[in-house]
């Protein structure tokens, strides 16, 4: 299985979406890490499993959360570029990896 990275973005993309869900509910927050971890374990599992939104970035959509994760399958590591809520302009993540 491979390793699993999360750039600095993604990490703070995940703070923000986390301290949202906390501020509305706690019940709500600690169900969204569990939908983030169990969407996180699929795709070290199995990447190649999710769509290809261009020649070698990959989405994977949360359950009941309206959030995809934007990941890199590489040789040695997946690298997870964003966790973006649904309304987000969805091009935005090629700035992150290409910037």
């Amino acid at each position: 299985m491979k390793r699993l990275r999360l750039t600095p973005e993604a990490e703070l993309d995940l703070d923000e979406a986390y301290s949202w869900y906390e501020a509305q509910a706690p019940k709500f927050a600690a169900d969204f890490l569990g939908a983030l971890n169990r969407c996180i374990a699929s795709i070290r599992r199995h990447p190649e499993a999710y769509q290809l939104v261009n020649a070698a970035m990959r989405r994977a959509l949360l359950r009941r959360f309206p959030y995809a994760v934007f990941f890199e399958v590489g040789p040695v590591e997946i690298v997870v570029y964003a966790v973006f809520h649904g309304a987000r302009n969805p091009t935005a993540w090629k700035r992150r990896r290409d910037g």
